[in-house]
């Protein structure tokens, strides 16, 4: 679980310095270290942090820690002021309306936030399951051991009964497979810097996220380097340094 502090207006810079007096937190993941953070959902709400150029610290949350996040079933949740926020969809929407100053949301179609919706259900199902054919095996090897016997019942029945490794057999294949249909993106970023134009978007930090997810647990190099999908990967790894260099990540 991540708990993160956002309480400095954008002007005063302070992004991503953990200052235990500051009075709003921020609620996300974090598995078997501190500095290991593999859900591309709370790595949503740590970019758009950045991007607000809000500050917060970071509590670890195991799957076996239910109880610390009730009512919600899953991470992030954002505490902000004592209230609670649940679903990165829904707590980014909330940071765009409390720091308005630099919008994750606009954009300058007529579809506006549908546009932008279209993109994060895509990242939410089809991208996502394209990386956990990949990196599943390597998600389970990074749980504490407590959480083991959880995480593989709960997927092995996801998966119909099928073994973990059964559902990453044949690597490279899947990797193949996965590269294949990131062709739409790939197309769209040949002739635009983000996915939100000359300047990134919330779209861009939905589908950055599931890479920085990968990134975190697995080597498995799901790009190839002369990808346009990488070129701008890396620079969405550039734009959000300040908070990407401080956690755990295998080279990509």
């Amino acid at each position: 679980m991540l708990r993160s502090h956002a309480a400095h207006d954008m002007r005063n810079n302070h992004a991503f310095i953990e200052e235990e007096d500051l009075g709003d937190d921020i609620v996300g993941t974090c598995w078997c270290r501190p500095q290991l953070r593999i859900s591309p959902f709370v790595w949503r709400v740590r970019l758009a942090l950045c991007y607000k150029g809000q500050s917060y610290k970071s509590v670890p949350w195991r799957y076996s820690e239910k109880d610390l996040i009730k009512p919600s079933e899953k991470v992030p949740v954002l505490d902000f002021e004592g209230k609670r926020q649940y679903e990165s969809w829904d707590i980014c929407q909330f940071l765009d309306k409390q720091f308005p100053e630099k919008q994750l949301f606009k954009t300058n179609c007529p579809s506006g936030d549908a546009g932008i919706l279209f993109i994060v259900k895509w990242a939410d199902n089809a991208m996502y399951m394209g990386i956990t054919l990949v990196i599943l095996m390597d998600m389970y090897n990074h749980l504490a051991e407590k959480d083991k016997k959880y995480f593989r019942e709960s997927r092995e029945a996801m998966f119909k009964g099928q073994k973990l490794e059964d559902v990453c057999a044949d690597t490279p294949a899947k990797v193949e497979a996965f590269r294949k249909d990131m062709e739409p993106l790939r197309q769209t970023l040949k002739t635009n810097r983000f996915l939100g134009g000359n300047k990134p978007n919330y779209a861009d930090i939905a589908v950055a996220g599931n890479f920085l997810w990968s990134r975190s647990i697995s080597k498995v190099q799901l790009l190839a380097k002369d990808d346009p999908i990488y070129e701008w990967r890396e620079r969405m790894f550039r734009e959000f340094d300040g908070t990407i260099k401080n956690s755990f990540g295998y080279p990509v």
